[in-house]
């Protein structure tokens, strides 16, 4: 307590506006509550669960996209009589929607392939 009542404080209060004491007390009261930590609590829970949700909606994001990858793979690149141009348009989709930068060149040499093979070539 010889702190708070040192000369340095008082000093201050008396350039501190009127008051200014009595509400600095009040918020360290109300943040020093329990039913302010209570509060911080539920918040805490919330940015939790809003990180697990975001992480939750990424990953259901890049199995969606790995999904549509392997239909074009199988139905516009592979499939016998394949058009080139359109499983480029296909790939250059996925290219668009790539969700790590990791797939960027994959697709990349993906079309490079697709576009050298020419119309109708397997």
């Amino acid at each position: 307590m010889a702190v708070a009542a040192g000369p340095g404080l008082r000093l201050s209060r008396d350039r501190w506006p009127q008051g200014t004491s009595e509400v600095l007390h009040s918020v360290w009261t109300l943040v020093t509550s329990p039913g302010f930590g209570a509060v911080r609590a539920v918040i805490a829970a919330l940015v939790a669960f809003m990180g697990a949700l975001r992480s939750q909606v990424r990953s259901a994001s890049k199995d969606r996209w790995w999904a549509t990858f392997e239909w074009v793979m199988k139905n516009r690149v592979n499939e016998k009589d394949a058009d080139s141009a359109i499983a480029a348009e296909w790939l250059a989709f996925l290219k668009g929607t790539a969700t790590s930068p990791d797939e960027g060149p994959i697709i990349n040499v993906l079309i490079e392939e697709a576009l050298r093979r020419g119309p109708h070539e397997s």
